[in-house]
Formats: C-alpha cells, sequence, structure tokens
C-alpha cells in the first residue's frame, strides 16, 4: 500500500463522525451518514490491503 493512500485513510478514521462521535466502525455503518459510510468504506479498504499484503 503506498504511503499517502495509507495515512489518508488513517486520518479518516481517526477524525470519526462528528455526528456520531461513539461510532468507530468496528460494525457495519447503516449508510444512513455519510461520514460514517466512509469511515466503514476506509476501514474495509485497510483491512483488505493489509489481508493481501499490497504494501508495495
Amino acid at each position: 500500500m503506498n504511503g499517502p493512500r495509507k495515512m489518508e485513510l488513517l486520518e479518516i478514521l481517526a477524525e470519526g463522525c462528528r455526528v456520531h462521535p461513539a461510532y468507530r466502525a468496528r460494525r457495519a455503518a447503516t449508510l444512513k451518514c455519510k461520514p460514517c459510510a466512509v469511515i466503514w468504506d476506509a476501514r474495509c479498504e485497510l483491512k483488505l490491503r493489509l489481508l493481501f499484503k499490497m504494501d508495495s
């Protein structure tokens, strides 16, 4: 995974949702809140990239 993209995804996860501050992407987002959906997508992308070792 390239460095800039990894940093962008980690920043998305760290910032969290302003509407739902307790949401930390441990369960799937309901997709009613766009920021929560973006956080969930970032978590899924990070997990997939780490799972398949796309670190190059």
